[in-house]
């Protein structure tokens, strides 16, 4: 008897977040199919029935966690100062040392840019699209958007690899100094 739509989409949901998840702690190489589905609580053979490649699943994982997006997305204001301080609320959880430390369970920006690099072309779309849509949300609520592209490239630039560095580096009080004056010099950017 064939599996209903609704049992397979909820299967697939069940694969992109456990993918999500070891994507981000393991790396794209650093983990397999076997894994991804062991960790969704399913078969090896099933997966080809949801997606063709693990660089579809790794899209698709860049989709539906797109979290940073879907967050800055959300904010409500609908004057300039409202909008901008929703995103440096948004801004000041991103860059807290505690998001630093959750490497699994955060933004995949920062966790799967090296990885992105090298995967196939449609991982690489994705992690651009995303980064396209956080750039216009970091864009809204400035005065004369259009003029400020490169000041919402640099905050983004400033906010992905500060967190990357501090979850690189085995000094805490480095890793905050670093979110904290990134988070400084985002603040002057977004204006």
């Amino acid at each position: 008897m064939p599996l209903s739509k609704a049992h397979k989409a909820e299967t697939r949901a069940r694969i992109v977040a456990a993918a999500g998840k070891l994507f981000r702690r393991h790396g794209f190489d650093g983990i397999g199919i076997e894994k991804i589905m062991a960790a969704a609580g399913l078969t090896h053979g099933g997966f080809y029935a949801h997606f063709p490649s693990k660089a579809a699943l790794l899209a698709e994982v860049m989709v539906e966690e797109a979290e940073i997006t879907q967050r800055l997305a959300r904010r409500r204001g609908t004057t300039r100062a409202e909008l901008n301080a929703e995103l440096s609320g948004f801004l000041d959880f991103y860059l807290d040392p505690a998001n630093a430390t959750d490497i699994g369970g955060r933004c995949f920006l920062a966790s799967l840019s090296n990885d992105t690099a090298r995967a196939p072309k449609i991982a690489r779309q994705k992690y651009r699209q995303t980064i396209t849509d956080v750039l216009h949300e970091f864009k809204r609520g400035l005065v004369n958007s259009e003029a400020r592209d490169a000041d919402a490239i640099e905050a983004l630039a400033l906010a992905i690899g500060a967190i990357t560095i501090a979850r690189a580096v085995d000094d805490t009080t480095l890793a905050a100094d670093i979110l904290t004056a990134s988070r400084k010099a985002i603040g002057e950017r977004l204006k």
